[in-house]
């Protein structure tokens, strides 16, 4: 007969095992994919072996962790699973000193509603007493004949679970399953082994000392409580722990989703063949002077990541000096002037009081012939216009004046006479 890991912890749960009826397993308020994986596990070997079995905790399973099969079937708490006749019970009431359990004191036991509640009369014979000293309620089928605690370092951490049901871990007999090496042992049988790499791991060589079968279900729980334990495989692992994944793959086990990592190209750097690096000394710049434009590089160009740009001049504001303006020439018009006819006829001169306004005016002192702008007729030399007006030279800062009336005044000679002043209408 070969001996299998755990044979000698499970003796007496291996021998009572098939009279048991109904089974519990607790696991720890701190959930995680090992200890989900392993209460689950053994959750579902036990009802296909026929068992009533109750898996609770007061801890809520994640989202992440939906993919364990059975994780539907968790309860929170403990007097949600029971059933059958509800009995109370009564200490301090039952006369022991005899041979024969007797109630001396009762003479009968009776009950009736009123309203939604339940009274129950109990008729105590006359000079009788009938005082129990304390009274507790429980279902029949409630009790637990074997129960699992799973990763639990004591029975204090189960917190509440504990407390309420106190009554149920004092009636059946508990299988305490742990890797932590600080576990309390609080169990009729411990299987506790800090070796191993999961708790998982301990349940997939307990199945097999209890003679519990391992469908698809039960072996894919296993596998992903062991993979999570052991950072896929990749942590904390031994020949044991390889042992049990081979016997779960060999069931039907399913692996869990492992996204695969891409590989990165390898990067090969030829040390042999690369120059040598020179020493280039750093050259201080010389002190700016006041006006001066820094031709420091800035730290951008300097990186070695930045290729500088090449061949950029930057153009430099040119500064001008104000100068005197140059003055504008203005075009000059030069037409053919007609020769100057010199005549006898005296022209009065500027010092005369008058002058006389021809209608035949000769070309100004410019070269501008008005005759020709304005179309005027030439006459004859020395001859005035019939409607010909005297005008006065008007005085300087003043208005002109003209004169009426006044005698002829004795004509300028030709050659006093000026060129080209002459006033038309």
């Amino acid at each position: 007969m070969i001996m299998l890991k755990y044979d000698h912890q499970l003796t007496e749960v291996k021998t009572r095992l098939p009279s048991v009826n109904r089974v519990l397993i607790v696991l720890p308020q701190n959930l995680n994919v090992d200890n989900l994986a392993a209460g689950l596990s053994l959750y579902l070997s036990l009802k296909t072996a026929g068992k009533k079995v109750d898996i609770v905790s007061t801890g809520t399973p994640q989202i992440s962790q939906s993919n364990l099969y059975g994780i539907g079937d968790i309860k929170n708490d403990v007097s949600k699973s029971g059933g059958g006749n509800f009995i109370i019970s009564l200490d301090g009431v039952v006369d022991t000193t005899g041979t024969m359990q007797q109630v001396p004191a009762l003479e009968k036991l009776d009950w009736y509603p009123e309203g939604s509640k339940l009274n129950l009369v109990f008729h105590v014979v006359p000079g009788q007493r009938f005082e129990p000293s304390n009274i507790t309620s429980r279902h029949e089928e409630s009790g637990y004949d074997l129960t699992f605690v799973v990763g639990t370092q004591s029975l204090n951490e189960l917190g509440n679970l504990f407390i309420s049901n106190s009554q149920y871990f004092a009636q059946s007999q508990v299988v305490n399953i742990d890797t932590n090496p600080l576990n309390s042992y609080f169990g009729f049988a411990n299987v506790i082994d800090p070796q191993a790499s999961s708790i998982s791991e301990i349940v997939a060589h307990i199945l097999p000392s209890l003679t519990l079968s391992m469908d698809l279900d039960v072996s894919s729980n296993i596998i992903a409580g062991i993979y999570f334990a052991t950072n896929n495989l990749t942590t904390k692992v031994n020949p044991d722990t390889f042992m049990a994944v081979s016997q779960a793959v060999q069931v039907g086990g399913s692996l869990p989703n492992i996204q695969p990592q891409s590989p990165q190209p390898e990067v090969k750097i030829d040390y042999q063949n690369e120059p040598p690096l020179k020493y280039q000394p750093q050259v201080q710049p010389a002190p700016m002077q006041s006006g001066q434009i820094s031709q420091q590089p800035s730290p951008l160009q300097s990186s070695p990541f930045i290729v500088p740009p090449q061949d950029i001049s930057i153009p430099m504001p040119q500064v001008q000096t104000p100068s005197t303006p140059e003055p504008k020439l203005q075009p000059q018009f030069q037409f053919n002037q007609p020769p100057i006819v010199q005549t006898d006829q005296a022209i009065p001169s500027a010092s005369t009081p008058t002058q006389t306004v021809s209608d035949n005016p000769q070309p100004n002192s410019q070269g501008f012939d008005l005759r020709q702008i304005f179309q005027i007729p030439q006459m004859p030399s020395g001859a005035q216009p019939a409607n010909a007006i005297p005008v006065q030279p008007q005085p300087i800062g003043g208005k002109p004046e003209t004169y009426h009336d006044q005698p002829p005044q004795t004509q300028a000679s030709p050659e006093e006479r000026p060129m080209g002043e002459f006033a038309t209408s």
